[in-house]
């Protein structure tokens, strides 16, 4: 529960997760989700996790699988050796996804194209990497207004924009139509110049 994290000032170092979860001390939080109430079986049954690795593989789990936590946590997926979840989403079902890797390049596809799979699962590749240096950096979900169309999108002066921020500090802001929507498992689009010195 959110109320048993200890709040603080601005000078307050915060609390250890270790602390808190029953989990190693060699492990760390890589994503957290916000669910205003876990006992809403209504939202719990519409909703799913969707987890990226930093090599590219993408799995869609049922939210209802996480709606019982145990203090010593539950498997959420099964990691290749040398793979780590790099970011975690709640998704709707009907959600597109966008996922950008370490060389500049991003993907856009449609949140259905990944079946739902059980936890235990390693999930499908979303994004082919270019090289053993590359890797995933981040993913955003992005929910498309009902009943609007992609060109009454376009000429809505409050479309969303991605907002893409390098290691270095350079941000670059693009409307969601720079990217299209492709096919998973592709090598996605230029998104960034960047130097991978």
């Amino acid at each position: 529960k959110v109320y048993d994290i200890p709040e603080g000032g601005k000078t307050f170092k915060g609390r250890a997760v270790q602390n808190m979860l029953d989990i190693d001390s060699d492990d760390k939080a890589t994503a957290f989700i916000c669910i205003k109430n876990i006992n809403d079986q209504e939202f719990v049954d519409n909703h799913n996790l969707m987890f990226c690795t930093k090599m590219g593989i993408v799995k869609k789990t049922a939210f209802a699988n996480y709606a019982r936590p145990r203090s010593t946590g539950i498997i959420a997926i099964n990691l290749i050796e040398g793979d780590m979840v790099k970011d975690v989403l709640l998704t709707s079902g009907t959600d597109e996804i966008m996922i950008a890797s370490r060389d500049g390049r991003a993907i856009r596809f449609v949140e259905n194209t990944v079946r739902v799979m059980g936890r235990g699962a390693t999930g499908v590749k979303a994004l082919k990497l270019n090289g053993p240096e590359d890797e995933i950096v981040g993913m955003i979900s992005l929910q498309k207004p009902e009943g609007l169309s992609e060109e009454d999108m376009i000429n809505d002066p409050t479309i969303p924009t991605v907002l893409v921020v390098s290691e270095n500090g350079y941000g670059k802001r693009s409307s969601i139509f720079d990217y299209c929507i492709t096919n998973r498992s592709g090598k996605g689009i230029k998104t960034l110049n960047i130097s991978l010195d």
